[in-house]
């Protein structure tokens, strides 16, 4: 899932919320706050979708790894077996720099999305109650 789009959706959610509760749609000012939720399944959905799509790379990548050895090796056959071994090295280093780099990427947006749709959702009633009141 696109982490533009997230974004825009969960900004697009809140805004919603926001001018439902200003204009007390169906009698009712706690669309703000409704919309916390929203946005806290954004991020739950998020970070769901992320998982599969990496899941999909990391397994296409452990796939063909071996082959592009096997290639290299194959077509190689002058190279020493230590610069054959210190690529090999190399590649599975570099794919658990991308792992980890991904997955740090998906906790920080996933985390952003889930406090912030929760703070909402739990004190998003309150700029309306203070309008109405004041």
């Amino acid at each position: 899932m696109n982490t533009y789009i997230t974004y825009g959706a969960a900004i697009f959610v809140a805004c919603l919320g926001a001018v439902l509760s200003y204009v007390e749609f169906l009698e009712d000012a706690l669309w703000l706050a409704r919309s916390g939720s929203v946005i806290v399944v954004l991020g739950i959905l998020y970070t769901i979708l992320e998982f599969y799509a990496h899941q999909d790379d990391h397994k296409t990548f452990k796939s063909e790894a071996p082959n592009a050895y096997a290639d290299l090796k194959y077509e190689h056959k002058r190279l020493d077996e230590k610069q054959v071994n210190l690529w090999k090295k190399k590649t599975e280093a570099l794919e658990d720099d991308l792992k980890t780099g991904l997955e740090k990427r998906t906790m920080k947006h996933e985390g952003i999305l889930l406090m912030t749709g929760t703070l909402i959702w739990g004190f998003g009633d309150l700029p309306f109650r203070f309008l109405v009141s004041g």
